[in-house]
């Protein structure tokens, strides 16, 4: 019987530490280190409170018999740490920051003397990060807020990280958002990015942004790292980059910002396609861009409950000269490019805009358009955070972000637009057991929803399928007229429901770290722009298409 007892203990002992593999990603940071005398004997049982400056939340531990103390899943910020013994003058180390994954690890040194008395430094603790070999950089609010960000999407910063190269695209139009790129060579669609815990990334597993590309929402954060190897158990999901982001929380001081950036086409170079059509037309397309918005926080009620919200908005207007290929005036004609032009394709050829730029090829020329892409977005989010007890800390976050991106064809009648909408919401609670035990449970949804829809406004006679708008004409060296930019129509929406429990037990020198994550997704594709539900004719080149010879009808 004692043998059984003794291998079910061990099948036990093994369960454990499989699911401690599988924890979630917290951010948090954690402060640890050794109480000393100035011999270098440890002191145990020396009494280490740690104070928030900025919530007033204290937190107490007793240093064990070696002298060591950890305080795991602490918010990230400034807190002062005191150490107390009998016998012995107390120590206040005052000003010590943390930043979210940070592993800070203390020697307080403790002086013989009458415990009334007690030495305070105020100068700023350096950290030494000596338990975790995980490889990252950090973006502190400092950086947020000094370095200037071309229309303040934060995620430019993560650019500047060791080991991240972009991967920009050539074209934005569609439904994959954000910036793109790659960590230590790490495909680009393998990095995760998560606030507060929450995973931000979509369908198409990239950063959750606007169809706009931006990642909005500087004024809520406050710092976030980006994690690039050696990633440590609680990291997963992802091959590449781990992305945290931290938002800001309400202190016991009011804060708050007001922001108005305005840039226009004046200071702006001219693009090669840019062309002037008379002496006094502007020298490059109009351009507008106003971001604007605030923040505030702070408490209500002192050392209790706290609460930061911010707004952001963006419009723009953007010209930009697209180059087409059109048929020219002569090709349209009998007798131009083909004896005679068939009667079938005739109605088509009125739509093509008169070219404006040199020929390119025969019966072919350019055409260049200044069109007006125009941007709108909003972006808002708000945090609550409640110390219910010594015991217990709670806090809840929303995120919500609107956008819609409205982009012209090569004619009027002709456009598509890309709305985008993403929340995030997490709950949180820390509960302290007792001095060696803390668990931190958390619940979060995840929903990202991005759309691509075209609007097609020429005859319904045209059209290849009835009751539709008509298709695309396929022409080899020919720009289309009935093609809407991207493809549409396309829909893509992703809801992620996440579940998770940490738990933190000191035991002597020993740090036990163990938990679980649960996410459940909730996934819908539709794409039925590549499978042309409006149908196609395609013609290998102009000369073919004004004969109406297509090597290829597409229709329902």
């Amino acid at each position: 019987m004692t043998n059984q007892l003794r291998r079910l203990s061990g099948w036990l002992l093994v369960a454990i530490f499989a699911v401690s593999t599988s924890m979630a990603q917290l951010p948090t940071a954690t402060i640890s280190g050794t109480v000393k005398d100035a011999s270098g004997a440890t002191i145990p049982g020396a009494t280490i409170p740690v104070i928030s400056t900025e919530t007033g939340q204290t937190r107490t531990a007793n240093a064990s018999n070696d002298g060591s103390f950890r305080f795991p899943a602490l918010n990230v910020g400034t807190y002062d740490i005191k150490a107390e013994q009998t016998g012995f003058q107390g120590k206040i180390q005052q000003g010590l920051r943390i930043a979210v994954g940070d592993e800070a690890v203390l020697s307080i040194t403790l002086e013989v003397g009458s415990v009334t008395e007690s030495v305070s430094v105020t100068a700023e603790a350096p950290i030494v990060n000596t338990t975790s070999g995980t490889l990252g950089s950090l973006v502190s609010g400092e950086v947020i807020a000094n370095l200037p960000l071309d229309g303040r999407n934060y995620n430019d910063l993560t650019l500047l990280q060791p080991g991240v190269a972009e991967n920009r695209g050539t074209s934005t139009a569609g439904t994959l958002n954000g910036a793109q790129f790659s960590s230590n060579g790490a495909p680009t669609r393998s990095n995760l990015f998560t606030i507060d815990g929450t995973v931000m990334n979509d369908l198409h597993n990239s950063g959750a942004s606007s169809s706009n590309e931006n990642s909005l929402g500087v004024e809520g954060i406050r710092e976030y790292k980006v994690v690039t190897n050696s990633f440590s158990a609680e990291y997963g999901l992802a091959m590449g980059s781990q992305v945290t982001l931290v938002t800001k929380s309400g202190t016991n001081q009011w804060h708050g910002s007001a922001l108005h950036f305005l840039r226009n086409s004046a200071l702006d170079a001219r693009n090669w396609a840019d062309r002037q059509a008379t002496p006094s037309s502007p020298r490059n397309p109009a351009f507008r861009r106003n971001n604007f918005g605030g923040s505030i926080g702070g408490p209500i009620t002192q050392d209790k409950l706290f609460f930061f919200s911010t707004y952001e908005g963006l419009r723009q207007s953007r010209g930009i000269t697209d180059a087409y290929q059109v048929p020219t005036v002569e090709a349209r004609r009998d007798g131009g490019l083909v004896p005679t032009i068939a009667a079938s394709v005739r109605p088509y050829l009125e739509f093509w805009p008169v070219p404006n730029g040199p020929g390119i090829g025969p019966g072919i020329a350019e055409y260049n358009r200044a069109i007006t892409d125009i941007q709108k977005e909003e972006y808002g989010q708000a945090r609550m955070d409640y110390n219910v007890s010594s015991n217990d800390i709670f806090f809840g976050r929303y995120t919500i972000n609107d956008s819609n991106d409205s982009r012209p064809g090569i004619i009027d009648g002709v456009s598509a637009e890309f709305p985008t909408r993403n929340q995030f919401l997490t709950l949180s609670d820390n509960h302290i057991f007792n001095s060696n035990l803390l668990g931190t449970f958390r619940a979060s949804f995840s929903r990202t929803h991005s759309t691509a829809l075209s609007t097609i406004d020429l005859p319904l006679n045209l059209a290849f399928n009835p009751g539709k708008a008509m298709g695309p004409l396929g022409i080899t060296g020919v720009s289309s007229y009935s093609a809407p930019p991207g493809t549409t129509p396309v829909e893509l929406n992703q809801r992620i429901f996440s579940y998770s429990g940490d738990m933190f037990l000191t035991m002597g020198a020993h740090a036990l770290k163990f938990g679980t994550l649960i996410n459940s997704y909730r996934q819908h594709m539709y794409n039925d722009g590549g499978n042309n539900p409006r149908g196609s004719w395609v013609f290998p080149n102009l000369t073919s298409f004004l004969n109406a010879a297509p090597t290829s009808i597409a229709t329902l």
